[in-house]
């Protein structure tokens, strides 16, 4: 019943206080992350407010419940209200990881990649940013922000679309299933490598495949910023432990594709030719 723009600014103090990032708190009433914001849900709800138009709370629904297509009777329920005392509990967690890192770019890109974990791991719900989309949670439409700032800061940006040709026939060529694996893998490996030093501008810039429990950049992100490598291994998620090795030296399976697509800034000069050379190298 309160305002969530109050409660997530209480919410950001319990968690970047004290941390490099503490002075972050005070852009959330900045006019560049508001328009960021409403950037992504207006890309999020462009389909609804062509059904609906501006009346809010047209089609209102507390309890959410995402069924089987095939099978109706099916269904998964998702508790949406949430105590403030399991949700500071997770920004307190977040908070002791943000303050053993000293560097502002690393503390960004701890808190990309811890802030999902610690939620999931604690055991509570991603709810839905719209009611009115269940599908679409609260962290979709926060990573979805992060995203739209690299536009929305200076007013403009690049849409960069890479992508490696003939990755099929040249993994077509396996003769064996661990030629196979060793083909995809490299590819992976491959694209990753190229768009390391894009990825230097904040994990926000890739919008295909995403970061987010990407093991690529779980790898580079244990490796970069050391001091959240006990944090990550105290992640308890069923699937996620399983694509990171336990050293974090390299990730274990195959997820980035041929493509990646990626919103990046306008400060970066002649894209193709810097693409070009890091894929030489």
């Amino acid at each position: 019943g309160e305002s969530h723009e109050k409660w997530a600014k209480e919410l950001a103090h319990i968690a970047l206080d004290g941390t490099p990032l503490s002075e972050a708190v005070e852009m959330l009433s900045d006019g560049r992350v508001r328009d960021a914001d409403r950037f992504a849900a207006s890309v999020d709800r462009v389909l609804l407010g062509k059904l609906i138009g501006d009346k809010r709370g047209a089609f209102p629904e507390k309890s959410i419940k995402l069924k089987n297509p095939l099978n109706p009777k099916i269904e998964h329920s998702i508790q949406v209200d949430l105590g403030k005392d399991k949700v500071e509990e997770v920004m307190r967690e977040l908070n002791e990881a943000l303050r053993r890192i000293k560097n502002v770019k690393d503390a960004y890109f701890a808190l990309y990649g811890l802030y999902e974990l610690i939620w999931i791991n604690k055991g509570l719900p991603s709810g839905p940013a719209d009611t009115r989309m269940p599908t679409h949670t609260a962290f979709d439409h926060l990573y979805a922000t992060a995203t739209a700032l690299n536009w929305t800061y200076r007013g403009e940006g690049l849409l960069l679309h890479i992508d490696i040709a003939g990755v099929q026939d040249f993994i077509a060529q396996s003769r064996r299933l661990r030629d196979l694996w060793a083909y995809s893998y490299i590819i992976s490996a491959l694209l990753w490598s190229t768009v390391l030093d894009l990825i230097e501008y904040g994990p926000d810039v890739v919008l295909a495949p995403s970061c987010r429990f990407n093991p690529f950049f779980y790898c580079d992100l244990a490796n970069r910023v050391k001091e959240i490598t006990d944090h990550l291994k105290r992640i308890k998620i069923e699937g996620f432990e399983e694509i990171l090795c336990e050293r974090f030296s390299f990730p274990r399976f195959a997820v980035v594709p041929g493509s990646m697509i990626l919103v990046l800034p306008s400060s970066l000069p002649e894209p193709g030719e810097f693409i070009e050379e890091n894929f030489r190298k």
